[in-house]
């Protein structure tokens, strides 16, 4: 996924990251943010199951990089997090996950893509 991203909103998400009822919830601003099978789609254009278990993984844990900046950005605005005074990281070549990182995390090419 290509864009810019807010890290400090994005290390927020994860700091208030956990998981009910089978999706993702975190709080962000005062603002709730819910991702669940419509808004992996309406994203990415996949299922929940092969990001979910990794992005709860990593809130839980201290000390990782806070992987998947863009989408959580765009995640974000969707719900219509303020912007006002953030941060933007641009994205650029040494940002993008190679074909070796998405196959290690079990991303596997499918019919629909």
């Amino acid at each position: 996924m290509k864009g810019d991203w807010y890290d400090e909103l994005v290390e927020v998400f994860y700091y208030n990251v956990k998981e009910f009822d089978g999706n993702i919830h975190s709080r962000v601003k005062g603002v709730d943010i819910v991702i669940d099978d419509d808004i992996w789609w309406k994203f990415i254009g996949l299922k929940n199951e092969v990001f979910k278990e990794h992005i709860l993984e990593v809130g839980m844990s201290e000390g990782h990089r806070v992987p998947y900046g863009v989408f959580i950005s765009k995640v974000l605005e969707h719900y219509g997090v303020d912007f006002t005074n953030e941060k933007k990281q641009i994205c650029g070549r040494e940002n993008l996950i190679g074909k070796a990182t998405l196959t290690c995390i079990g991303m596997k090419r499918t019919s629909q893509g």
